[in-house]
């Protein structure tokens, strides 16, 4: 009788490849339109336009996935007329 080998552990490589982005939760009017704003630093008045999206709840969570390898960034919605 030949002696059992051990099978080794299975090797999941999805888990290194795994990414994280921030989110921004908007509380706000359902069916309002707002423009997601982001600036890299505090210290500055230069904000760049990131999104517009119109909430279909609230709150509404926005994903920036645009921020891949960012480590700062200060994000603001603003509710369009």
């Amino acid at each position: 009788m030949r002696p059992r080998q051990a099978r080794p552990f299975p090797v999941f490589r999805g888990w290194s490849a795994l990414e994280l982005y921030p989110g921004l939760a908007i509380q706000g009017n359902i069916g309002g339109t707002y423009r997601i704003e982001y600036a890299d630093r505090l210290d500055t008045n230069q904000w760049s336009m990131l999104a517009t999206v119109t909430l279909d709840r609230t709150p509404y969570l926005f994903i920036d996935t645009a921020s891949n390898g960012v480590t700062n960034r200060l994000y603001r919605a603003i509710l369009l007329p």
